[in-house]
């Protein structure tokens, strides 16, 4: 097997979310929805949130609450624990 077709299978495995190297939560929030290819406002409707909110947890002027990362965790479909 060459080199492409291994790199072909890896990617196909390979889990962005699990591995990826931001450190914030602010820059999870951003990586999340820019791989859901979401708009802030789009993410803000499907949380019942303002568009403000979310500007403010991905420019870290803001922390979200627990209970607004179990709804993003539960909106994304990952662990809580994502955003430790």
């Amino acid at each position: 097997m060459d080199s492409e077709a291994k790199d072909t299978i890896i990617s196909l495995y390979y889990d962005p979310v699990e591995n990826m190297p931001q450190e914030t939560i602010a820059d999870k929030l951003r990586y999340l929805r820019a791989k859901n290819n979401l708009f802030q406002k789009d993410l803000a409707v499907a949380l019942c949130l303002s568009k403000a909110a979310v500007e403010g947890w991905e420019t870290n002027y803001r922390t979200p609450s627990k209970s607004n990362l179990e709804k993003i965790a539960s909106y994304y479909n990952i662990e809580i624990s994502y955003f430790d």
